[in-house]
């Protein structure tokens, strides 16, 4: 039941009014102990008010917060998602270009747990989870590691953390996979909404139940269910990931989670969306008075820009060619043109790899792709995902390929 909330002057005056009306009592005038005492009870009522009205509030799914929130969670055993740190195994890799481990690091073996690895800046740090032994002879050996700080802040991709804190001279490291299973912990407006569903998720084998099961997943920012993708009793998941390009261990996780709530006899399939990598180059022309160390900065936040165009276009949108030479003359008046009327490498050229052949690979679908230049803007299917084009699933580059190139008249 709610609980209505007066102000202390209306409570006082319907009080005053009870009084006149049912007792004897004819002084009640502002200033009397009558109105005192009763402005003094009213006071009291009204915190008391104030505090339950919080209290019955926070009975309810729709208004609870924090820790009340966690109880109802209790009740549909369903636990706030908390921070976890990022860790994988047996993706950190320690080598040497001459010679082996064992002259390089004489009695340090193995690697101590704990062994700090960062990023070339620093900003990002890691540490080896557990020793590390080597056998004499080895030039490489690869071990697991924990991010430091919990939360998917510290997700990474593949070759970030290049620096170790060893004091070893030519001995170097990489982590040759990302790690993406960093998660924070869920905030009340993202744990309210997986509660709202836990009824309906609890029956299994329904459509919400594959969705919370997914959406479980760390590195999963949302998915797209394409009913009967192989005929009667099959469907298929897309995975919209946290990062531009979803990784084979983010699908084969959500793989394995939706297979826990799907009917029995039912055949499903995940897979991310469907890549098409654009290749950007172009030569920027600047105004005459515009220093060259200014050139080269323009160059680098022309670069970041054209990535955080193309890699968050949504999920079924297109590419727009005039869209991206505006952006990239809005990064500084003293851009004077991109000429994009001339598609050689000397002016701005665009080149899409668009998906062909489709397999499947232990439930997971997979593409090929071929390269065309791109020379007015991509129209999306519906499960189209723009990325930058590098390293992608189907296509290994050459190691020295850069997606985005510009350079300066």
């Amino acid at each position: 039941m709610a609980i209505v909330n007066k102000s202390i002057d209306q409570m006082n005056l319907d009080t005053l009014a009870m009084m006149r009306a049912n007792t004897s009592l004819t002084k009640v005038s502002s200033g009397t102990l009558v109105q005192s005492i009763l402005r003094a009870i009213n006071s009291k009522l009204a915190q008391n008010n104030a505090v339950l009205t919080t209290k019955l509030a926070q009975s309810f799914l729709s208004s609870a917060s924090g820790d009340s929130l966690d109880l109802i969670g209790v009740l549909f055993n369903t636990p706030r998602g908390g921070n976890v740190l990022g860790a994988r195994a047996n993706i950190q890799k320690f080598y040497c270009t001459s010679g082996t481990l064992d002259t390089l690091l004489g009695i340090v073996n193995p690697i101590p747990a704990g062994t700090i690895l960062q990023s070339a800046d620093g900003i990002i740090q890691y540490r080896l989870a557990v020793d590390l032994p080597f056998n004499t002879g080895d030039t490489q050996v690869f071990g697991s590691i924990e991010a430091i700080v919990a939360g998917s802040s510290s997700n990474i991709g593949a070759g970030v953390l290049v620096s170790h804190g060893l004091d070893v001279p030519g001995l170097l490291t990489t982590n040759i996979e990302s790690v993406d299973n960093g998660t924070d912990s869920q905030t009340d407006e993202e744990y309210r909404y997986i509660l709202s569903k836990a009824v309906t998720a609890a029956e299994a084998a329904n459509e919400t139940s594959i969705r919370l099961a997914a959406l479980s997943i760390s590195g999963v920012a949302d998915v797209r269910l394409v009913r009967y993708v192989h005929g009667i009793g099959t469907y298929g998941l897309i995975v919209i990931g946290t990062t531009p390009i979803v990784s084979t261990t983010v699908l084969q996780n959500t793989l394995s989670a939706i297979t826990q709530v799907t009917a029995a006899g039912n055949f499903q399939t995940v897979r991310p969306p469907r890549y098409v990598g654009i290749e950007v180059g172009a030569t920027l022309r600047f105004r005459s008075d515009t220093l060259d160390e200014d050139k080269d900065t323009i160059v680098e936040q022309v670069e970041d820009e054209i990535y955080d165009y193309i890699n968050n276009i949504p999920m079924g949108e297109g590419f727009i060619r005039n869209e991206l030479i505006q952006r990239i003359m809005d990064v500084s008046e003293k851009i004077l043109d991109v000429d994009d009327e001339d598609t050689s490498l000397s002016k701005l050229s665009v080149h899409v790899w668009t998906p062909t052949t489709i397999d499947i690979e232990d439930g997971i679908l997979v593409t090929n792709r071929i390269r065309e230049p791109l020379t007015q803007n991509y129209t999306a299917y519906f499960d189209d995902k723009m990325v930058v084009e590098c390293n992608m699933q189907g296509f290994t580059h050459e190691t020295d390929f850069t997606p985005v190139i510009i350079t300066y008249e």
